[in-house]
């Protein structure tokens, strides 16, 4: 169990978010748009997250978790083509 001064560290290091589907979406849309770069819907809900967060602080580190082939249908949806595998 971590000690309520460990808790409050975690919650003044981390922050945490959710997003919409459509905001998923539309960030996956940005992405192919200026980068040229596929994001997976839950790296895209991650970078929504960190643009949200990061006009607050200089220092954002967003991770690829997944590749986008699988979630085709959706990137599909998002970008109008298909990810390379």
């Amino acid at each position: 169990k971590f000690s309520e001064e460990e808790q409050q560290r975690f919650r003044d290091a981390y922050h945490t978010d959710v997003c919409t589907d459509e905001e998923i979406l539309s960030t996956m849309r940005d992405s192919w748009k200026r980068f040229r770069y596929v994001l997976d819907p839950h790296t895209a809900c991650a970078v929504h997250a960190a643009n949200r967060f990061g006009r607050e602080s200089a220092h954002v580190v967003c991770l690829t978790t997944a590749h986008p082939y699988k979630f085709l249908e959706t990137v599909q949806r998002a970008i109008g083509v298909a990810p390379l595998i």
